[in-house]
């Protein structure tokens, strides 16, 4: 392992994570969501007594968003929006902290005209099932746990008389909660987060207190997005790196 060797030179070393990877949830509806992909935001809340709403619930403190696609597995959720805060999840998983996704099922939706979405949505589906009167909206398997969720049946009447149903069931399409459990190991990962500090190397990824010593790539405390840019890194601070190492010995 590269780290053994840095810690044996006395290089500060940080914690390593799995990153840009699949997160595991608590719940046990997963299954029926199985490879369903569907657009979607995303925003990422720790428990925090005291904490601020911001978008979440009393008690949660907002970390971060992402918007983009969103793939179920049978053990909870990824895509791209996913594998980009898989990271902060693994440190703070790590940390001991209790985290919760808010996935928003229809981010362009604006919520001041649900009101009159649903009057005339009513007048144009009257007497429908919920299933039927959310056709449409979403995929069918996630409108259906989305319905199931709020605690009615599929084959339920709508009506005028029973909007607070449908605004439970809107309730869940725009604030689709799901507490993460853990993210994928790091054999599953896209890269790993975390490594020797970057902090001990100059722009050449010299080693600054020791001579002849040089490091790049995944061994770094580097990690980028999703798009190429851990790829370019490595392939990057390698040429860089070797570049320096030849140049040194020529001197």
């Amino acid at each position: 392992s590269p780290y053994e060797a840095a810690d044996e030179l006395a290089l500060t070393v940080t914690g390593q994570y799995p990153a840009l990877t699949r997160c595991i949830c608590k719940e046990d509806f997963y299954k029926s969501l199985a490879g369903v992909r569907a657009q979607a935001a995303v925003s990422l809340y720790e428990a925090f007594p005291g904490g601020s709403r911001a978008g979440g619930r009393s008690g949660q403190r907002y970390i971060r968003r992402e918007e983009g696609e969103v793939q179920f597995t049978p053990e909870g959720i990824s895509g791209i929006v996913v594998f980009q805060m898989a990271g902060d999840i693994a440190e703070k998983l790590t940390e001991g902290k209790a985290l919760t996704a808010a996935v928003n099922f229809l981010p362009e939706f604006q919520e001041e005209n649900l009101k009159g979405w649903i009057e005339k949505r009513l007048a144009e589906l009257p007497e429908r099932t919920l299933e039927d009167f959310f056709s449409g909206v979403l995929h069918k398997k996630i409108m259906q746990v989305c319905i199931r969720r709020t605690g009615h049946r599929l084959s339920e009447k709508t009506s005028a008389e029973k909007t607070d149903v449908i605004l439970a069931v809107m309730e869940q399409t725009l604030r689709f909660t799901t507490e993460i459990r853990a993210v994928a190991d790091m054999k599953q990962a896209q890269v790993c987060r975390g490594g020797i500090l970057l902090s001990q190397f100059d722009d050449r990824l010299r080693c600054k207190k020791l001579p002849g010593f040089y490091a790049c790539g995944e061994v770094l405390n580097v990690d980028g997005p999703c798009g190429g840019y851990n790829l370019h890194f490595a392939w990057a601070s390698g040429y860089r790196a070797g570049c320096a190492a030849a140049e040194d010995l020529l001197e």
